[in-house]
């Protein structure tokens, strides 16, 4: 099976890995600022957030880093 690529500034990445992180980050922001008091706008954008680092911190763990970088000593 073949996998699509998209390139997104300059990077070729995995559009299936990219559509998961996209709607996991999406469900958690939403779900977190869904939780804050009605009545309080500051502390839903507070819960928003966090839901957006929450989001990002699982994505970082499920979706692995396919780039290999490599570095060179050049000592003479």
């Amino acid at each position: 099976m073949k996998r699509k690529y998209i390139e997104i500034f300059g990077d070729m990445i995995y559009f299936k890995d990219l559509i998961i992180s996209i709607l996991l980050i999406s469900t958690t922001t939403m779900v977190l600022h869904l939780f804050a008091p009605a009545n309080n706008r500051p502390l839903g954008l507070l819960f928003g957030l966090a839901g957006t680092m929450i989001g990002f911190v699982i994505v970082m763990f499920f979706i692995k880093v396919k780039r290999v970088i490599k570095m060179e000593n050049n000592h003479d």
